[in-house]
């Protein structure tokens, strides 16, 4: 990838597995203190969430490295579109699927959720809707799939690195003003109006970043991570940021994060291979955990009570067993079939 970017990318993957854990943690916690009767609320816990933000500006960097022309990588817009798909939508539905069969067979298990022809529509294709996806993650799979349409369009233009950065960032803040002229009255608008897409544009540019310019010493390096550090320390001592801010309380400290990781020394061993094969399935982890938590909250409270610190444990690690076991009998399999079907498509003669 060239001698300036001599970037150890197993960071990435370590980072996506760190992501994904944070946030299952962070339901576990959600569903003990609920069983518990306690306050849900507490910024010191619910800054976990924030590794939805990491997720988004990580996003945002391998959207750069997969289409860095300077490699040899560049990719036709619909060329990537199509390996996006691909990507993310197979087992997507695979556990919207789920959702929507629990749903119509024995809607009396979800205490909130309602199974519709609508809903299952609006879920399945990430339209933006009140109620929001059926299954309750999808909401970021939303702005992913978001953020790869305005990639795409900025793809067109074949700008350079900083010349994307700039594209999408005006493309973002263009929306986000219309959103807030329009006043978030509806679910689209409101999805468009607030500034967390901006987290998708600081991974690009921590791309470009390293790119042009190389991996951070280690003490700039260190530097980064303490401003990340504080800005995190900041949101925890003020509460909870809301949409409108979270880009600067989570997405600075999560752009933070992997700046400086991308510096960071090989982890090496059996602990380096766990982090990565967790960083590879971190999607089916992901996609996965709220179903697992959901359902051994219902087992326990049924057949085997327990104290929240032991649910929270065992919900933890049973969460990331099964999103493991997803990755390797559901992800792979779904992911080799869509892109064997967009081999024979794109081979057929026209």
């Amino acid at each position: 990838m060239g001698e300036r970017l001599a970037m150890r990318l197993q960071w990435i993957q370590i980072l996506r597995a760190v992501a994904a854990s944070a946030i299952v943690v962070h339901h576990c916690i959600y569903y003990a203190v609920r069983r518990a009767g306690l306050d849900d609320g507490d910024a010191s816990t619910s800054i976990l969430a924030a590794g939805v933000d990491l997720f988004f500006v990580i996003s945002g960097f391998i959207m750069m490295m997969v289409s860095d022309p300077e490699h040899g990588r560049e990719q036709a817009p619909g060329r990537f579109v199509a390996k996006r798909i691909t990507r993310i939508v197979p087992i997507y539905w695979f556990y919207t699927a789920i959702i929507i069969a629990v749903g119509v067979a024995a809607p009396a298990i979800f205490r909130s959720t309602h199974v519709d022809v609508e809903s299952a529509l609006l879920s399945l294709f990430f339209i933006p809707y009140t109620s929001g996806p059926l299954l309750r993650v999808g909401w970021t799979l939303n702005y992913e799939m978001w953020f790869y349409a305005a990639f795409a369009v900025v793809l067109i233009s074949r700008a350079g690195l900083w010349g994307r950065v700039a594209a999408m960032a005006l493309i973002f803040g263009a929306l986000y003003v219309i959103g807030c002229i329009a006043g978030r009255h509806g679910p689209v608008t409101t999805f468009v109006g607030y500034t967390i897409t901006f987290e998708f544009v600081m991974g690009m540019a921590i791309y470009a970043l390293v790119r042009s310019y190389g991996r951070l010493g280690t003490v700039q390096a260190a530097a980064v991570i303490l401003l990340g550090a504080t800005v995190f320390g900041w949101s925890i001592a003020r509460g909870n940021p809301t949409l409108d801010d979270r880009f600067f309380f989570w997405g600075v400290p999560a752009a933070a994060i992997v700046y400086a990781a991308l510096s960071m020394p090989e982890v090496k061993g059996g602990l380096g291979r766990l982090l990565e094969l967790l960083g590879d399935a971190s999607y089916s982890i992901y996609l996965s955990h709220m179903l697992t938590i959901g359902a051994l909250h219902a087992i326990s409270n049924r057949f085997l009570p327990m104290e929240p610190w032991l649910f929270i444990a065992v919900a933890f690690v049973v969460s990331l067993a099964v999103g493991l076991a997803s990755y390797r009998v559901v992800e792979r399999p779904l992911l080799q079939l869509a892109r064997g079907r967009v081999r024979i498509v794109q081979q057929r003669p026209t």
